[in-house]
């Protein structure tokens, strides 16, 4: 990767880390990646450009699912506009085509795609298989576990059986789930992955509470990265046709 002298070492690497992620999959499903699927319009921070790779990688036909940075070479460019990055990455990558279930699919249905902060939103999930489901909230501010939570523990749903959350009983309540913005921000957009998990096969090792009950959370854009990668190296000894995957982009605005 060729960078000009505007740009800095650590987004630089960053790209060539993106660059080379992005061979990984192709090389692996035989499919092309275009990046951008997910934009964070406002946002400037490298680390949150490559939480966007991460998550359109997500959905992409090949994932990634663990990573090592095995070299890492800037050379100057000899006219001085600029440096070369080169990078070595191992990684390890599960083929979501070959060996997969083509009728294994996860729906999440939100009710809109633009919501106000302070509005209330509900989940509609529906696996085409009897499954498990798991929920991540991610936003160019960090990332946290929605599904399962201390209210609904128990996510497993039969097949085209609809999970709801909050849902009437804990709606009843007073367990709403509300759209919020991060401190200062007149607009957000947020994306949720989830994943359908068939029976046999759960994440519960990684799935760590606190005394209170709450799932675990991360506020900043790395340590979204990191949960995200903690979320799917799991897949890696799963069967690529024991799960499916999807995401949802939504927006929220200031009132």
């Amino acid at each position: 990767m060729i960078a000009s002298n505007e740009e800095s070492p650590r987004s630089a690497l960053q790209h060539a880390l993106a660059e080379a992620r992005r061979k990984a999959v192709e090389y692996v499903s035989g499919v092309s990646v275009k990046s951008g699927l997910v934009s964070y319009r406002s946002v400037r921070d490298e680390e949150v450009s490559s939480l966007d790779q991460v998550l359109t990688l997500v959905h992409a036909a090949a994932v990634v699912v663990e990573e090592r940075l095995l070299r890492k070479v800037m050379t100057p460019l000899r006219d001085g506009g600029g440096f070369r990055t080169s990078v070595v990455l191992h990684a390890r990558v599960v083929d979501r085509v070959r060996g997969g279930d083509p009728g294994f699919r996860v729906d999440v249905d939100l009710g809109g795609e633009m919501f106000r902060a302070g509005e209330y939103v509900s989940l509609a999930l529906r696996s085409t298989r009897d499954a498990c489901l798991y929920v991540i909230q991610v936003g160019d501010h960090g990332a946290v576990l929605l599904l399962p939570n201390s209210w609904m523990k128990k996510t497993c749903v039969e097949a085209g059986e609809t999970l709801e959350f909050p849902g009437d009983e804990l709606t009843s309540r007073g367990i709403r789930l509300k759209a919020t913005l991060p401190s200062g921000r007149e607009e957000s957009v947020e994306t949720l992955v989830v994943l359908a998990l068939r029976p046999g096969h759960d994440l519960e090792g990684i799935l760590q509470s606190d005394d209170q009950g709450s799932v675990f959370r991360e506020e900043e854009s790395a340590g979204a990265i990191r949960m995200l990668g903690e979320f799917l190296a799991p897949l890696a000894n799963v069967p690529a046709g024991e799960w499916a995957m999807t995401r949802a982009v939504y927006e929220v605005w200031s009132r």
